[in-house]
């Protein structure tokens, strides 16, 4: 079935070019094939089959169910849509959180952090740090943010959290200091960037989820004899299970309270979810219904570059963009991604593949909702460009991002800071009304575990083998009724609602029972 589609969307593509653009794709094409290499692409050709790949992506891959779902445009959108979800009765219960407070500390101990990655590892790696250094009885340096060539953001922590709030919201529970004693100034992030391994009092490759005797094994030690321990690289070190109350409840407090962004991102975010809420469809006869000029949906597609690569799958773009993520999975990882090994059939069958812009849209629709319902994009520019999105827009027209809603002048802040752009998109994101994630990673994490704290409210995440399996079915991928109705009961019990976490995942995704507790009694 996929690749009847496939076959259709190529001959769909090769109708749609003009005689000069094939002339054109077809000499940028062989010139990339002339840049190959035995054991590799070389950066001409990788370049080459990337713009070519850009030229030309698929447009509709499952044009036989658009067909079907046209039939039955005009629908109403399914009722209890925008439901909050259950919270099964966990509730938040912040006065546990000041349960602990500190009320002395070791002079003589201080935490130095060095943070590395996308915003949400930095905001990992803040709260484990602040845990620790309690942990540890100790004095936390404001954490340092590594600038990194791949986010391109030299955005220090008081860029883009409200530090004040940070340092009197921590205030009963932990030490924090902005700078060091002068009598520590040689102990700088420079001093240990790249050379943390040469310095006595610095570690680095910290085990994974690692538990407090680790800590009071590894690092206690280091900072009673030098008294500034360093630790490079601290995104997922502190385990999940087994942590005392103080510090598990700590965490949470950091992660829900302290972490505030500055002002000006709060401000913006706040209005562009405004402008949200305010796009109709021109002539829609709902557009003064409350559903249909007041909510919206909010999405983190993902499907961009690194994430296709990395996800070793196939998109329907033929062997251009096949070679074109082929050559940048290389370039970035070289022959370490496992899953490449793997066949891209097995990987879309196991749910291991993100679902293009189209698969989002349908599945939207399978859900109930209607083309007048206004969806918000956060990240970065799809791959594949407008023509990747047209089956998307066809569907739901009112598509906007952080680019379409503000201005230039709104936007200048915050160009070329990576990690200032991701900000204002969560904030955008967590006021949506449903909320659905294409991929899994920090951000989504923190994003489902805040809208499940202070909600809960709506957060879709797809189950991509059951919508694979039937969107492979004969059965259901031509006919619109028995798709919807398939699709839209796998999701009902992935809408949201707070449950327990499981052994292991993440307390950022699953605040219950870490962060939440259960009401007394029903009028709680």
């Amino acid at each position: 079935m996929w690749q009847r589609h496939r076959k259709a969307a190529k001959q769909h593509k090769s109708d749609a070019v003009d005689p000069e653009w094939k002339l054109l794709l077809f000499l940028l094409l062989a010139a990339g094939l002339c840049g190959y290499r035995i054991g590799g692409v070389s950066e001409e050709a990788a370049w080459t089959i990337d713009l070519f790949s850009e030229y030309d992506p698929p447009r509709f891959q499952y044009r036989d169910l658009v067909e079907s779902f046209r039939k039955e445009e005009g629908r109403l959108e399914r009722p209890g849509l925008w439901d909050r979800p259950s919270d099964n009765g966990w509730k938040r219960c912040p006065e546990d959180f000041d349960r602990f407070s500190l009320t002395t500390w070791d002079r003589s101990r201080y935490f130095q952090v060095l943070c590395g990655g996308g915003l949400f590892q930095l905001h990992i790696c803040v709260c484990n740090a602040v845990a620790v250094a309690r942990l540890l009885n100790a004095t936390l340096v404001i954490p340092y943010f590594k600038h990194h060539p791949f986010w391109n953001d030299p955005s220090q922590f008081e860029d883009i959290y409200d530090l004040n709030h940070f340092m009197s919201t921590l205030k009963g529970d932990v030490k924090v200091v902005t700078e060091l004693p002068a009598m520590y100034s040689w102990s700088t992030p420079s001093f240990y960037w790249g050379r943390c391994l040469d310095r006595p009092n610095c570690m680095t490759f910290l085990p994974k989820h690692t538990t407090p005797k680790w800590f009071f094994q590894h690092i206690l030690p280091i900072m009673e004899r030098y008294e500034v321990a360093a630790v490079d690289g601290f995104e997922h070190k502190l385990t999940f299970e087994g942590l005392p109350a103080s510090i598990s409840k700590l965490r949470c407090k950091v992660n829900f309270y302290a972490l505030r962004f500055v002002k000006p991102i709060r401000d913006l975010g706040d209005a562009l979810t405004l402008r949200m809420r305010t796009k109709t469809l021109s002539g829609d006869p709902l557009r003064n219904q409350e559903n249909s000029t007041k909510k919206y949906i909010g999405l983190h597609v993902r499907f961009e570059r690194d994430m296709l690569a990395y996800s070793s799958c196939d998109f329907g773009g033929g062997q251009a963009e096949q070679k074109a993520l082929a050559s940048f999975r290389y370039q970035v990882w070289s022959n370490r991604v496992i899953k490449a090994l793997k066949r891209p059939s097995d990987l879309r069958r196991n749910g291991s593949c993100p679902l293009t812009p189209e698969e989002v849209g349908l599945l939207l629709a399978a859900f109930g909702f209607t083309a007048t319902t206004p969806l918000y994009i956060a990240g970065k520019a799809v791959y594949g460009g407008p023509r990747r999105m047209e089956p998307l827009k066809s569907l739901f027209p009112l598509v906007e991002n952080k680019h379409s809603l503000a201005t230039r002048q709104e936007l200048a802040p915050f160009r070329n800071f990576a990690h200032k752009l991701t900000a204002l998109d969560f904030r955008v994101l967590f006021n949506s009304d449903v909320y659905m994630s294409n991929a899994a990673g920090n951000l989504p994490n923190v994003l489902t575990g805040h809208r499940s704290y202070f909600g809960p409210y709506a957060s879709v995440h797809p189950d991509k083998a059951r919508l694979a399996t039937l969107l492979s079915d004969e059965r259901h991928a031509t006919n619109w009724t028995s798709f919807a109705e398939r699709a839209f009961a796998a999701h009902e019990s992935r809408m949201g609602a707070i449950e327990p976490r499981k052994s292991r995942y993440s307390v950022f995704r699953c605040p219950a029972p870490d962060c939440m507790c259960l009401r007394s009694n029903s009028r709680d």
